[in-house]
């Protein structure tokens, strides 16, 4: 049991990450980082040793230095969040390098079947949104990515295997993919595909080509079947122009976060400091949260500090991949190669979008890096250090345990107002502002809240305490413009 409990983990964190929405909300994302500290000080119990890479060098690196930048970020609630966002990075990748060798195969090839299960799902229950598929993740082109993986590693699987259950795997992954209507992903899987054909010899093969065609085009007919429109992929892929509208906002984005950047270039804002700021750098009206550009992303939290910190763990990643191939080691019968070319499609469209900021997808990233062999060094933790580790880990879970109840009590808060329960919306929100006392979104919200509860009862009580809200709620994040403008209007309302 001790040396399979990281393989067992590592299965319930990605069985689990597809079912809860890849752990993208604050309060999955927390809850995670509870339960994956506390399975890490298990196994650091049960075993008593660890194993290291160079690879943690950086990992421990940059996740520090997302909590430095809490220190001086712009928007300290935020930075909290982006820095709990990776926290779980460290105790993973050291769980991960644990796993018995013969054990990361199976752990591959669960993906797909995942993979499979959120394309049945998202399309019996037609979770799908301006209709593109987006299942159990909420977002299309973050779905798209993982299927894209997922497909890469079947058709991997297939070379080995030359199992049914395998094209059978293939061809629902595939068809979940064209139901995201994700056409930059439809891009790189057009060029993963001809990329691992050419890298595997087993797919050369006249029967493996035509197995694998034969899937993908079977994939293109259910999916035409369940739209009900059979040039749908047609005119999709028409549609893939440098001037779609998409595109050319994206290039707003970059455009305009390049400006901020230069005035953060060492240390960055602090996570989230482009949403407090970006009213002051944009070149048109818009809102978005994230850049869809990791790399900018991360230079804009953390600065050239914190990106240095990602770029060297990128950079030994395929370092060691080209020394393997040159040495022609294999990875747990997974090629080198279609680990480095799956790395590559991932961190390749990170720089178009924002599926990194889900920790099941960094995971994933983070899981292929470390499953091929790497220089290791197995330390054995004495009473001194197992007391450490143990203290410190007990006070981070009994810390994201914390802010998961605090802001499941401000999502339970919003949603409860939504249906239109505004006293009791105000009861969650306002026991929220009390657990998290940092907190200058929850005031917002809950201020809001309060409005209604004015406009509703016609009672200047609620406005004042909505005012009094935004007033510390400012003072927190100043240069936050939907806090001011909020404030604003109260104020002249109250003026009349």
């Amino acid at each position: 049991m001790s040396k399979t409990f990281p393989y067992y983990f590592m299965l319930f964190f990605f069985i689990s990450g597809v079912i809860w929405s890849g752990f993208v909300t604050d309060t999955t994302l927390l809850t995670m980082n509870a339960i994956v500290f506390t399975a890490f000080l298990a196994l650091i119990w049960i075993r008593k040793e660890l194993i290291l890479t160079m690879l943690h060098i950086p990992i421990i690196l940059f996740v520090s230095w997302y909590w430095i930048s809490c220190f001086y970020a712009i928007d300290v609630e935020a930075a909290i969040l982006e820095a709990s966002r990776v926290s779980s990075l460290i105790p993973l990748s050291l769980m991960i390098t644990m796993i018995p060798k013969g054990k990361y195969n199976h752990i591959l090839s669960l993906w797909p079947w995942t993979g499979a299960f959120m394309v049945i799902v998202g399309s019996l229950f037609d979770m799908s949104r301006n209709g593109r598929l987006e299942s159990t993740i909420q977002y299309a082109n973050a779905l798209a990515i993982i299927l894209l993986i997922n497909i890469l590693i079947s058709m991997s699987n297939y070379t080995r295997t030359k199992s049914n259950i395998t094209l059978i795997l293939l061809a629902i992954n595939s068809v979940g993919l064209l139901l995201t209507m994700s056409r930059s992903v439809w891009v790189f899987w057009l060029i993963s595909v001809i990329v691992l054909i050419a890298i595997t010899p087993e797919l050369r093969k006249l029967k493996a080509l035509a197995y694998v065609f034969g899937t993908h085009l079977l994939s293109l007919i259910f999916a035409a079947l369940i739209k009900q429109d059979f040039l749908f992929f047609v005119n999709r892929v028409s549609s893939i122009q440098t001037n779609t509208s998409e595109f050319q906002i994206r290039l707003v984005y970059w455009k305009d976060s390049i400006h901020m950047m230069s005035d953060f270039l060492i240390g960055g804002s602090g996570g989230g400091g482009w949403t407090a700021l970006q009213h002051l750098y944009q070149s048109q009206d818009y809102f978005v949260k994230y850049i869809h550009n990791h790399y900018i992303q991360v230079i804009l939290d953390v600065g050239i500090i914190g990106g240095l910190c990602g770029l060297l763990f990128i950079v030994f990643f395929f370092w060691q991949g080209i020394q393997n191939i040159k040495n022609n080691k294999t990875t747990n019968h997974f090629d080198t190669k279609v680990i480095i070319l799956i790395v590559t499609v991932i961190l390749s469209h990170a720089a178009f979008d924002f599926d990194l900021i889900y920790p099941l997808i960094m995971t994933m990233l983070l899981f292929l890096i470390l499953s091929i062999d790497h220089k290791n060094m197995m330390i054995q933790i004495n009473t001194r250090w197992l007391f450490i580790i143990s203290i410190s880990s007990i006070i981070l879970v009994v810390m994201f345990t914390w802010f998961a109840v605090g802001y499941n009590k401000k999502s339970l808060g919003i949603e409860i107002a939504r249906e239109g329960n505004l006293l009791i919306a105000k009861e969650n929100l306002e026991y929220a502002e009390k657990l998290l006392p940092w907190s200058s979104s929850i005031l917002y919200e809950s201020a809001k809240n309060d409005v209604r509860l004015g406009n509703i009862d016609n009672k200047q009580y609620y406005y004042s305490i909505a005012e009094d809200k935004l007033i510390v709620a400012s003072a927190k994040v100043p240069r936050q413009k939907k806090y001011s403008e909020l404030l604003k209007e109260i104020r002249n309302y109250l003026l009349q």
